[in-house]
């Protein structure tokens, strides 16, 4: 794992009776996809919900990544709902 890119996102994931929680941090972007997608990927398909309200920056790659989550889940019948997004990011 890249350091720099561990010091530009911090991704916490805790599993709920309800699914999963997943909140980030800092930078969602080229430089930190890697990261992200690893953490994704490692999921369970079940419901998750993606807290963007920490989120500093957002480029095509991290909006990608979001993405490819909720296909994923929709694909496994399951669904990911996200929070805390604005218009700036």
């Amino acid at each position: 794992m890249n350091g720099a890119a561990s010091s530009l996102l911090q991704i916490e994931v805790s599993e709920q009776d309800t699914g999963s929680r997943i909140r980030l941090a800092g930078s969602l972007s080229v430089q930190t996809l890697s990261r992200l997608d690893a953490a994704l990927q490692a999921l369970p398909t079940r419901p998750t919900r993606l807290d963007l309200s920490a989120v500093t920056r957002l480029d095509t790659a991290g909006a990608w990544a979001i993405v490819m989550l909720q296909k994923r889940m929709t694909d496994a019948g399951s669904l990911a709902e996200i929070d805390g997004a604005n218009r700036q990011q």
